[in-house]
This record gives C-alpha cells, sequence and structure tokens, in this order.
C-alpha cells in the first residue's frame, strides 16, 4: 500500500512539474497538457486496488469522460493539441489490463448546464445547441426521454461499430466526430444537466 501511495505521489509531482505552466481553472482543450503521466498513475491505482485491494469485488469508479475513453485514436480532435501531448487515458490502460471485465461508460447530454464550481470562475457555463452537429443528442432529443441507456458493447461486434458519429463525448461544448461506439461501452444521457455546486457547509453553535 505504502508502496503505491509513493508512487502515486511521484507521478503527482512529475506530472504537476511538467505542466507547471498551465493556469488555475484551465480549460483543455484550449491548451497544450500533457496528461499522460496522470491518466497511468490513475491506472495503476485502480489496478492496484482491483488486485490487491478489493480482488474479486465489483468497484465502480466515477470519472469524467476524457479519462475513461478507450481507443481514443477513433476520435478526431481537431480542436487542441491532444495528440500532440497525450499518449494514452485511463480507460486505454485499464481496458488493455482488464479486458471485457471492464466496462466503460460515458455521459453526455443535450441542454442545461455543466462545469465545475471551482473552475471557471465559479460560473457554470450553459450546454448551447450544437444546431444538429450531435448526431447522438439529436436522435436522442426526438424521443422526449429525460434519461436514456444505450448499450454500445452489444453493438461492438457489428461492423457498424466501426461508424463514425459526433458526439458530445468530451466536455458538452464541442461535438467531437468519432468511433464512439468502441470508445465507450455504454453511454448514459440526461436531457438536461446541471452544473455542479459547492457543498455548503453549515456549523452550528
Amino acid at each position: 500500500y505504502y508502496a503505491q501511495c509513493f508512487n502515486s505521489l511521484m507521478g503527482n509531482a512529475l506530472s504537476c512539474f511538467r505542466n507547471k505552466a498551465v493556469p488555475v481553472g484551465y480549460n483543455f482543450f484550449r491548451i497544450q497538457m500533457d496528461g499522460t503521466i496522470h491518466d497511468m498513475q490513475m491506472a495503476s491505482n485502480l489496478g492496484w486496488l482491483a488486485r490487491n485491494k478489493y480482488p474479486g469485488r465489483k468497484i465502480i469508479v466515477w470519472s469524467n469522460n476524457q479519462h475513461v475513453s478507450k481507443h481514443t485514436s477513433g476520435i478526431d480532435v481537431e480542436f487542441s493539441d491532444y495528440r500532440k501531448t497525450q499518449k494514452t487515458t485511463m480507460g486505454n490502460e485499464i481496458s488493455r489490463s482488464f479486458g471485457d471485465s471492464a466496462f466503460i461508460i460515458g455521459f453526455t447530454s443535450s441542454e442545461g448546464t455543466s462545469g465545475s464550481p471551482f473552475q471557471r470562475n465559479m460560473k457554470p457555463f450553459p450546454l448551447n445547441s450544437t444546431n444538429g452537429k450531435d448526431v447522438y443528442a439529436k436522435a436522442l432529443m426526438t424521443t422526449k426521454h429525460a434519461f436514456a441507456f444505450t448499450n454500445f458493447r452489444a453493438l461492438q461486434l457489428d461492423p457498424v461499430s466501426s461508424s463514425s458519429f459526433t458526439m458530445r463525448g468530451w466536455g458538452y461544448t464541442y461535438p467531437m466526430e468519432g468511433q464512439w461506439f468502441k470508445v465507450f461501452d455504454g453511454i448514459f444521457y440526461i436531457r438536461r444537466n446541471a452544473a455542479a455546486k459547492a457543498l455548503e457547509v453549515v456549523e452550528f453553535e
């Protein structure tokens, strides 16, 4: 356990050093940020938990879409220097290690707000219309469902899984072209998303 903690701390230190010029509250899509070490260390930590701390147990991990994505070579990232800096993701590494034992779910939405209370000056940003460019959300919008889950893994052995389509797969700002059937094993759709809020701590005398 302590060896894994030490490796995690060293990985974080190296990642921070390499990204020392990245400003607080950064926008991932607009800067050159090397997240390779960060993602590899997350995968290493999760692998250690699965093999050593909770062997044979089901583990649920909550992370953002970009970190859990696998087969990222099938995503067309036009608006950043991602391919120059990010060599792998946690999802890629976990998929290599655990194969089909890992079921990776992404999240996406059509409208509402998104963002973290600790970034973007504490202000959420709106999920603006993509004018139909988000093919997946457009299809779900026609169903009028508030929530939906699509099992992509059920299609991964079908030739259709190599098809590319647009979806707001990373974040909620940019529709991205990608082989999303291979990137995620499933997608959870929330029609109207709500940005995260900081927890208010109330003290009682």
